[in-house]
């Protein structure tokens, strides 16, 4: 939805974990969000156009958690999320975390 309203659907990517449905989207997983990360990157002005992040999923005392089914995937934790901004290069962004858990915090 974003991406149609300010014209960026060329530099957006959608990863979605679908239990009935894993063959539409790419697999929401840690490496694919690193992976993302840098391919927006090589399609935008990394020192001044901006990042929009969403993430939407349940939470965890790990992190946002990350499932599909019986898939066994890593849980996406507060360092991994600021590595993948960091590894990316891109300077500005703004990030929407939608998760019903919220006692989660970076540890240093």
């Amino acid at each position: 939805m974003l991406g149609e309203h300010f014209g960026s659907e060329d530099r957006s990517v959608d990863l979605i974990n679908d239990n009935d449905d894993r063959d539409s989207y790419p697999l929401a997983t840690v490496s694919a969000l690193q992976q993302s990360l840098k391919l927006i990157a090589s399609r935008m002005d990394v020192d001044q156009d901006v990042l929009v992040l969403m993430l939407t999923s349940h939470g965890s005392r790990d992190g946002l958690a990350v499932v599909n089914g019986s898939l066994p995937l890593l849980q996406l934790s507060p360092s991994d999320l600021q590595s993948a901004l960091e590894s990316s290069g891109i300077k500005w962004r703004v990030v929407i975390v939608s998760a019903c858990y919220s006692g989660v915090s970076r540890t240093p």
